[in-house]
């Protein structure tokens, strides 16, 4: 038989701080081996959308509005800090190479607008199913056992 977890191990242990620190470390290490090739990419793209659809599953409940607003600040600052360090790892269509960091963040944000509103979206949905499962402590049967 498998053994249950016990219920203090299945709580949401992370603060908001630990929380948002985690995201941006799993971040700068899955945009450091994205960087191997010279480019940002599909890599970064997906391990930027499982950090923010994951981390408000593992916030305590006072960290959830923090959560919600973090997708886009971490998208902003992620590009922002490879703008500064690799611009050329940024490939944005007919910006001319002399462009400074700034232009290259600005730009590269606005490229992955849609990566953005995903993201965002996908973490206002892990914040709404944690409030719903708060108050529906029975989870996901819709059914009533007798």
């Amino acid at each position: 038989a498998i053994a249950r977890v016990p219920s203090h191990l299945a709580r949401h242990d992370l603060t908001p701080r630990g929380a948002i620190l985690s995201s941006v470390v799993v971040l700068g290490i899955i945009t450091a081996l994205d960087l191997i090739d010279g480019t940002i990419g599909l890599p970064f793209t997906v391990g930027y959308l499982l950090i923010v659809a994951t981390a408000p599953l593992a916030v305590q409940a006072r960290g959830l509005y923090t959560l919600v607003l973090m997708p886009p600040v971490l998208l902003v600052a992620a590009l922002s800090v490879i703008a500064w360090l690799a611009p050329e790892a940024l490939v944005v269509p007919d910006l001319p190479e002399s462009a400074g960091a700034m232009k290259h963040a600005v730009s590269a944000t606005a490229q992955l607008g849609g990566v953005l509103l995903l993201g965002q979206g996908l973490a206002i949905t892990a914040v709404l199913l944690r409030i719903w499962s708060a108050q529906n402590p029975r989870g996901w049967r819709f059914y009533s056992q007798g």
